[in-house]
């Protein structure tokens, strides 16, 4: 359990350095239309992720409201 956890992040990083290494020439080959689209798909899930933040604490402060 514990090996696939580390197996797993260290795929994340590897993935995470080619990108910021290879980012300008992946940009160039999207182009700025996909680059909007994945902008856009960013911002969602980042607002997706703030608002179960945000109901998961008014949740635990008031538990009554389940």
């Amino acid at each position: 359990n514990t090996l696939i956890t580390i197996a797993a992040f260290a795929l994340l990083c590897l993935i995470t350095y080619v990108l910021f290494v290879y980012g300008k020439t992946l940009v160039r080959l999207l182009g700025q239309s996909a680059m909007n689209v994945m902008t856009r798909m960013m911002g969602l899930i980042l607002a997706v992720i703030g608002a179960q933040m945000l109901i998961a604490g008014v949740q635990g402060a008031f538990p009554g409201l389940k």
